[in-house]
């Protein structure tokens, strides 16, 4: 049965919110595997390596949304497809009719919460630097989720970072644990005395998970995030 693919443009979602739709998918009848992912460079290559790259996937841009299912029919890939996009669409419309008062800006935000010194960034790759200068410039230290991101704006990052005394953790960055709490895909450990700094978030997940069945717990784990972030300070 050949790949189904649909393409949503300009249809921005978080990672987080896209993995845990493709895991529901993936349990329904007749499908072999599912993804959902944004078409940048990183996540093409990802759709590739697990078997589901497609014609109409590799023409989506970095901004538009990739659903593709691997089924046993097409009838069942269809079905996948049209669950998928229900699930997605019915996210939004849950945010949209939310009556929970939710700050749009950084500034609002920080009047709200005065105290805060973390910002959690997930935006497309292409407006990532701005919102994290701006979050360094007032002092905030950033776990910046996004991914592709410029290699000169990385180095402008850490450089705005490390002049400020702030971490700047990613771009890419996955996961991290800061004074026992977990940011991004993080395990739940204990509390403890071990200090890890990666810059793969699974491998960050294996090891934490490691030390905890041995009886340990962690303080902090920093996420340095993308693969050439040591190159970049």
């Amino acid at each position: 049965m050949p790949l189904k693919t649909v393409i949503m443009e300009s249809f921005y979602q978080d990672s987080v919110i896209l993995m845990a739709i493709a895991a529901k998918v993936r349990l329904l009848p007749g499908v072999r595997q599912a993804g959902a992912f944004m078409g940048t460079p990183a996540n093409q290559g990802i759709l590739e390596q697990i078997g589901l790259s497609t014609e109409a996937g590799r023409r989506a841009g970095p901004n538009d949304l990739i659903i593709t299912i691997d089924a046993e029919s097409k009838a069942d890939a269809e079905a996948a497809l049209a669950k998928a996009r229900e699930l997605i669409l019915e996210r939004r419309r849950a945010v949209e009719a939310s009556t929970e008062v939710k700050p749009r800006t950084l500034d609002s935000a920080l009047r709200s919460l005065p105290d805060a010194n973390l910002a959690c960034i997930s935006v497309p790759g292409a407006y990532a630097k701005f919102e994290a200068m701006r979050a360094l410039r007032r002092g905030l230290n950033v776990f910046l989720f996004s991914d592709n991101v410029a290699l000169a704006d990385e180095i402008e990052l850490k450089q705005e970072a490390l002049k400020r005394g702030l971490l700047c953790m990613g771009p890419d960055c996955g996961t991290a644990y800061l004074n026992g709490t977990g940011l991004g895909f993080a395990n739940r450990v204990p509390d403890g005395r071990v200090g890890c700094v990666a810059a793969s978030g699974t491998g960050l997940q294996a090891v934490v998970s490691r030390v905890a069945m041995l009886g340990e717990g962690i303080s902090h784990a920093i996420g340095v995030g993308a693969k050439r972030s040591s190159s970049a300070g």
